[in-house]
């Protein structure tokens, strides 16, 4: 697995093998556990704490491309963003965008 900055605030997580699922429940984790971290002056940001958007797209269910899976990715994310931050917009098919849900997901 990797992790690499991507953009200014914009990170992108590799995950070789890792069908959809998978990579929901561990970017949800990731999610959860930065919404939960006590940061410093997190007070000061936007409703009190710092959170994370997180886009989730896989070879496996949008493209083998490169471009077109960071560009799923991308767009899911920016959709995370527009339904009120703070969750995970899985790429479940070349523009099908469902959020994430943790009781649903098979662990």
């Amino acid at each position: 697995d990797f992790v690499t900055r991507y953009g200014g605030e914009e990170f992108a997580i590799i995950l070789p093998g890792a069908n959809i699922e998978g990579a929901g429940i561990l970017a949800d984790k990731l999610r959860s556990n930065v919404e939960e971290f006590d940061f410093v002056n997190a007070n000061k940001q936007p409703e009190g704490r710092i959170t994370v958007s997180v886009g989730v797209a896989s070879t496996r269910t949008v493209s083998s491309s490169a471009e077109e899976l960071v560009h799923q990715s991308d767009v899911a994310l920016y959709q995370a963003k527009e339904r009120g931050r703070n969750q995970v917009i899985l790429s479940v098919a070349p523009g099908v965008f469902e959020r994430y849900n943790a009781a649903n997901s098979p662990e």
